[in-house]
């Protein structure tokens, strides 16, 4: 049954309709209606999102702002060992397997097992992360070749 179908049945208490004859909507008038209805909530929708959209822009452009002020200025320290200085001398790979390990496994490094090589394999995972720290690119650009 149709909403306007439904305007002209219901009753209150006494058995009056609920909706004088003039009240009581076409089906086109209601259609028509939640059409429009739609038709302004995507047009706020769209206009919200842009906001939204603005805002976020804001917000990564201050977080990038931020991300460069924090990032570690300071070499990166396993117990006695500079980890940074070692990358940037190469010398990482003179430490023992097992203290390699135990560096990863702190910084919480995957490292993936490779056959013949595995001391090559932890040296590599901790060069590639220590490369990001901004102590290692002032170091190597200050080295030269």
């Amino acid at each position: 049954m149709t909403v306007a179908r439904q305007m002209e049945i219901p009753r209150d208490v006494d058995g009056q309709r609920q909706f004088l004859h003039e009240e009581v909507l076409f089906s086109t008038q209601i259609q028509s209606f939640f059409s429009r209805r739609a038709k302004c909530e995507n047009s706020e929708a769209q206009s919200v999102s842009d906001q939204d959209y603005e805002a976020a822009e804001e917000a990564l452009a201050t977080l990038r702002n931020v991300e460069e002020h924090i990032q570690p200025k300071n070499p990166v320290m396993y117990d006695d060992y500079n980890l940074c200085e070692l990358v940037t001398s190469q010398k990482l790979s003179k430490l023992k397997i097992s203290k390699l390990r135990e560096i990863c496994h702190s910084l919480k490094l995957e490292v993936p097992v490779q056959q013949g090589k595995r001391k090559a394999a932890f040296v590599g995972a901790l060069t590639a992360i220590l490369s990001e720290c901004s102590c290692y690119h002032s170091t190597t650009s200050s080295v030269s070749p």
